[in-house]
């Protein structure tokens, strides 16, 4: 209606006048028979939220249009987050009235009754109570201090989730929260789209999904019991933190605010979903901090079946062993048809499963429980109609088996929040690569490791060390399995490293791992006790670290506070003496490869110890080497080595400066983005390093050092190993030898402008191909 003009009423303006004006006389609570009009609205004591009624109104056809809406500092519609009566619209005079009933918003001309709530009995001593979270309470006022509620606003999200409301089922009340967008800017009533928790026919396989008028838009998930699989900006970041809940009395979503509390989840009238934060300048109202369904991979099954969508220019590819079903309509950038194997199955025992890894899990999995992973796929091979399978801790009580019954749509390739998943294959055809049937034997194992101290294990003395590896003895994942605490009968504190069965690698990192710890001895470098191999099983042993693994240290909001600077620069300092130790002064130059925060242990005094060797490799010479398959963490790779497949010492460097500005600043490379500049953690630091600010990058949460040059000068070696060109960083040795006599800013290296990481990788992943490699894998080891 072009006529119809998007003005507020009178009214509305007197509420706007009320809260700025005379907010220090405004109440947060309403008490029987007591009502609001447009000049006493309900202001939350914060003054961050208010009750009032907005709306339009037009001269031309004669119709006033009112609701009741909360909303964030104003009544003005953009900045409205809940509607009360968004179905039953009134008259231009309107009021909010409570009584022993229930409240209502009532018409004030004509009478129309419009409640909001009534419950089924009468409240002695009803109150409606605004509280500072922005939710609208309501409930006797002799327990509704104690938080028991007979209603509550956040029980009905409309278009927006503010933080700590819930997307889910409450299993006492039996209400299931989502969110439905608007069906137009100015019109509150239900739109197109619903975001809602989809359990999956199982009901233990919960994910997010998007829907319009029914029909999948988006898909996050499903959950993996860490992180919605493929749901990348649905990770923890520097903006929120996101939040899954199950248990025997609600399952939900929702998530937490981190440093605004403004922020809201907002789902507009075109579908988009997005994560807001409020304006102070009230230009816009609302500022994006990010989209959750803007790239072409957001959209349902982009690629069609067993398709994978990339991000990139050219979206869609096929597995390994996979081509497209129309290769002339991919031409044309329409992918529907999806992907083909290349050879067919034979549907027997002659199948096997490949590993696929960093993909987003297919939709429409089926959950089968509590089948160890060899039972797993075993059983997936005996159905005709198990295309895939994959094992992962829903809920944290153990790994569980979820299959594919049908063809796999919707799956996305993503490093950094994706998931194995072991897709059904022709055994022994062209692109297939056949499973592992037997592992190292024990034997050779030992002639590897002779002349060391490194004990065989008894798999039974693991076994009673951890308690049988039960899952309160985890304290982390690293390489290729979970790593348990144990004692020993003699008394000694141990962290074992146990293979998970199901992977279809780790021979091999398993051997080089075990081999090169045993020979590389130094204080900065993890010591290993023994290992113990059992059937199919594998176990690595190593000295009990009582800090865990830096990430869990720097990247926690509580206990990176505690890390003081002359510890941070300490544990610098030893993890450049040992990557000096690995690439000088040991017999071979050993090259790590996956340098990160959780591959560095820290003991109980804190001391670093570089840990995981499962992708480390040996030269005689310190030479330039290219591999096809490029293994590793994205965000600490170099870009010679992500882009070409080409690693040396100078690989290690890099991941070690991007290393450094972590542990200065507290911030993960791979998901940092400034909130004002949208640029990552090496750009801002080059930032303010050229500004002249670069003191800036310290972690807010510690105190500054008397001695400025030292922080300044871990930042400038950073920035100096992350140089772009290989032949521009310095070596560990000389990297060691500026952080030792601190003399980093005498140091007359003037550093270019270093790599960046891009928030997304496809750009990297196009250049690779490219650069003529065949495999490309990128393996997140946490």
């Amino acid at each position: 209606m072009a006529s119809m003009l998007s003005l507020f009423t009178i009214c509305h303006l007197f509420i706007s006048i009320a809260l700025y004006a005379c907010s220090a006389g405004a109440t947060d609570s309403l008490f029987a028979y007591q009502f609001i009009t447009n000049l006493n609205p309900l202001v939350s004591s914060n003054h961050n939220f208010v009750i009032g009624f907005f709306g339009y109104y037009s001269s031309t056809l004669r119709v006033c249009k009112t609701y009741l809406g909360l909303g964030y500092r104003s009544v003005d519609s953009r900045a409205i987050v809940w509607v009360g009566n968004e179905l039953n619209p009134l008259g231009c005079f309107t009021a909010l009235a409570l009584t022993k009933e229930g409240f209502y918003v009532k018409d004030i001309v004509l009478g129309t009754t419009v409640w909001i709530h009534k419950p089924n009995r009468t409240v002695p001593s009803p109150v409606l109570k605004l509280l500072d979270s922005g939710n609208l309470v309501f409930g006797d006022s002799s327990n509704l201090t104690a938080g028991e509620y007979l209603w509550q606003s956040f029980d009905h999200p409309l278009h927006t989730l503010l933080p700590g409301m819930k997307l889910g089922w409450d299993k006492k009340t039996g209400i299931d929260r989502s969110m439905r967008s608007w069906r137009t800017e100015g019109d509150p009533a239900p739109g197109d789209y619903l975001l809602r928790l989809d359990l999956g026919d199982s009901g233990q396989l919960p994910q997010l999904v998007l829907e319009k008028n029914q029909r999948m838009q988006s898909r996050w998930g499903p959950w993996d019991g860490e992180k919605f699989s493929g749901g990348y900006a649905l990770m923890d970041s520097h903006a929120f933190r996101p939040i899954f809940h199950s248990d025997t009395d609600a399952i939900f979503f929702t998530f937490e605010a981190k440093e605004d509390s403004s922020l809201i989840l907002s789902l507009n009238p075109d579908g988009k979903l997005q994560f807001l934060r409020w304006d102070n300048n009230a230009t816009n109202f609302w500022d994006e901090v990010k989209t959750l369904n803007m790239a072409i991979c957001d959209q349902y099954s982009t690629c069609g079946p067993y398709g994978v969508c990339t991000d990139g220019e050219f979206p869609c590819e096929c597995p390994d062993g996979f081509t497209a079903v129309s290769p002339e309509e991919w031409d044309k950038m329409n992918f529907t048809e999806g992907c083909r194997r290349n050879t067919s199955l034979n549907y027997t025992d002659n199948d096997v499963f490949v590993k696929n890894t960093g993909l987003k899990l297919p939709d429409k999995a089926t959950y089968w429980g509590m089948l160890y992973p060899q039972d797993c796929e075993q059983k997936c091979l005996n159905e005709r109609s198990c295309m895939a399978y994959t094992n992962f801790n829903i809920n944290g009580n153990g790994s569980k088996c979820v299959v594919w019954l049908g063809d796999l749509l919707d799956m996305r390739r993503s490093r950094i929040a994706g998931n194995d998943i072991f897709i059904r294959m022709a055994n022994g055809k062209p692109g297939v690569i056949a499973p592992e049937n037997s592992i190292a034997p024990e034997n050779s194992i030992g002639a590897l490791l002779q002349g060391t101290d490194v004990i065989a294990y008894d798999s039974s003395d693991l076994a009673a060390a951890t308690d049988n590896f039960s899952l309160s003895n985890k304290i982390g994942h690293g390489g290729f399995g979970n790593v348990y605490k144990g004692v020993l009968e003699n008394g000694v504190e141990i962290a074992v490293k146990k293979q998970d069965v199901a992977l279809r690698q780790g021979v091999e990192e398993f051997e080089n791992e075990v081999k090169l710890i045993a020979n590389l001895q130094h204080r900065n470098l993890t010591k290993l006790l023994g290992y113990c191999i059992h059937g199919i099983e594998k176990f690595v042993v190593y000295e009990f670290m009582a800090n865990k693994s830096l990430d869990k240290v720097i990247f926690d909001a509580a206990r990176r506070a505690t890390v003081a600077w002359p510890t941070r620069l300490n544990i610098i300092k030893g993890i450049a003496r040992g990557l000096v130790y690995m690439h000088h002064d040991s017999r071979l130059t050993v090259i790590h490869r996956d340098l990160k925060a959780s591959n560095v242990l820290l003991d109980s005094e804190m001391t670093p110890k570089i840990s995981d060797f499962g992708l480390a490799r040996e030269f005689e010479d310190d030479v330039e080497v290219k591999t096809h398959r490029v293994a590793g963490t994205y965000g600490y790779m170099s870009p010679e080595y992500m882009q070409a497949g080409h690693y040396s010492t100078k690989s290690d460097v890099f991941s070690f400066g991007i290393l450094t500005l972590e542990i200065v600043s507290g911030q993960r490379n791979s998901i940092y983005r400034h909130p004002t500049y949208d640029i990552g953690l090496v750009g801002y630091a080059w930032k303010i390093w050229n500004e002249g600010n670069a003191i800036e990058l310290l972690d807010p949460l510690i105190d500054k050092p008397d001695d400025l040059d030292e922080v300044l000068g871990c930042i400038h070696v950073g920035i100096l190993c992350c140089q772009r060109r290989s032949q521009d960083r310095p070596s560990m040795v000389q990297v060691v030898s500026l952080l030792e006599e601190n003399e980093m800013l005498k140091f007359n290296c003037v550093p270019r402008e270093p790599y960046f990481y891009k928030e997304t990788s496809q750009s990297s992943r196009s250049r690779e191909s490219m650069n003529g490699l065949s495999i490309t894998e990128f393996t997140g080891r946490s």
